[in-house]
């Protein structure tokens, strides 16, 4: 049994859609969280959030989104590493270099790196570093002070853990995965965007949820060590039922060691950018290409 066209070619659209959203997501649970002793209770801990914030890091995420259905075609996998090292991970918008790794259903593997100085934006592709104009500079390194803690519901002691040889508190929690999407504007459609892609924003907004997070933060210093966060939904597109899962997760080690970034030298101009291949950037394409680079 094959899908109706107009579902397989939506399907990619749903695949690509969920995994942004959950880079968001990677970019935004980076905040700390306070919490000095064993003794406090959980919801203690996460009230104290953003408090006790890591001025510097080395960070590793990973990413999966997972799409499963009853017919040939229909599923599909996503996933996304990001390692590096970098200063206001917490707030703001971040200075540091990141290496990124994306694989999609049907497509070539992505590998780039990203840099930012503070005031200017760079990638590399192919071994080639690019500066970006200052608007492919704001979305590419964005800042949003979306708090991240907010999703988390019934949070639970967990005990301890050791992160980087840190002892760190364990807080386990439901994720309201609706308030999560929402903050990340999944559910605000484009002016550009096609039919088929408002189709996909519906369906997610309209599939049943759950989720669950699961965060370490450290025992003498709050500051957030380790996390994950899972979210799974069922939808339909057409007659074919969809069963959707998002897992992330992430680490920080080397809290508030020294990090020195520099711009790169021979750098090409913005306008060299257009000459690349979307397929080359990624799900970084829409930020890179979203206006004239200048």
């Amino acid at each position: 049994m094959n899908l109706p066209a107009d579902s397989q070619r939506v399907l990619p659209i749903l695949l690509v859609a969920v995994a942004v959203v959950a880079l968001g997501a990677a970019v935004l649970v980076v905040r700390g969280l306070g919490g000095k002793d064993t003794g406090e209770k959980a919801q203690q801990v996460l009230d104290r959030a953003v408090k006790e914030e890591a001025k510097s890091a080395a960070v590793e995420m990973h990413l999966t989104t997972t799409i499963t259905a009853p017919v040939r075609g229909a599923g599909g996998r996503f996933e996304w590493r990001l390692a590096g090292r970098g200063t206001g991970l917490t707030s703001g918008r971040a200075t540091g270099s990141f290496h990124v790794d994306e694989r999609s259903p049907g497509e070539r593997p992505v590998s780039l790196d990203e840099l930012s100085t503070g005031s200017q934006g760079f990638i590399r592709v192919d071994g080639r570093w690019y500066r970006l104009s200052s608007t492919q500079y704001e979305r590419v390194f964005e800042r949003d002070d979306a708090n991240p803690l907010r999703w988390m519901v019934n949070p639970t002691s967990m005990g301890t853990t050791t992160v980087d040889g840190v002892d760190a508190n364990r807080i386990r929690g439901d994720a309201n995965v609706n308030e999560m999407l929402t903050d990340l504007d999944a559910f605000e459609a484009g002016s550009a965007d096609s039919p088929a892609q408002r189709r996909v924003v519906a369906a997610i907004k309209a599939a049943p949820k759950r989720g669950s997070m699961d965060i370490g933060a450290g025992k003498q210093d709050g500051i957030l060590r380790k996390g994950s966060v899972s979210g799974q939904m069922n939808t339909t597109l057409g007659t074919t039922p969809l069963h959707v899962a998002l897992a992330f997760t992430f680490a920080f080690t080397d809290v508030n060691q020294p990090v020195t970034v520099r711009a790169p030298k021979h750098a090409l101009p913005p306008s060299r950018i257009r000459r690349l291949s979307r397929a080359k950037l990624g799900s970084a394409a829409g930020d890179v290409f979203v206006a004239p680079a200048g």
